[in-house]
């Protein structure tokens, strides 16, 4: 029963190793782009700026 179960869990990695997916250059450079670390710098600086804009509303009101 174990050495099925294994057997199966082999072969199911094995058909995902094989699929690949194509892309369009366009969305190549829009992956590579929100993993750059520029990206994620601008999402967070945009975040904090965010919250710190709800702070100064919370506090303004209170």
């Amino acid at each position: 029963m174990k050495k099925s179960i294994v057997l199966l869990f082999l072969c199911s990695n094995l058909m995902v190793v094989g699929q690949t997916k194509k892309l369009q250059l366009s969305e190549a450079i829009d992956m590579a782009k929100k993993n750059s670390p520029e990206y994620k710098a601008v999402l967070n600086q945009s975040q904090a700026s965010y919250w710190r804009y709800r702070t100064f509303v919370a506090e303004y009101l209170s």
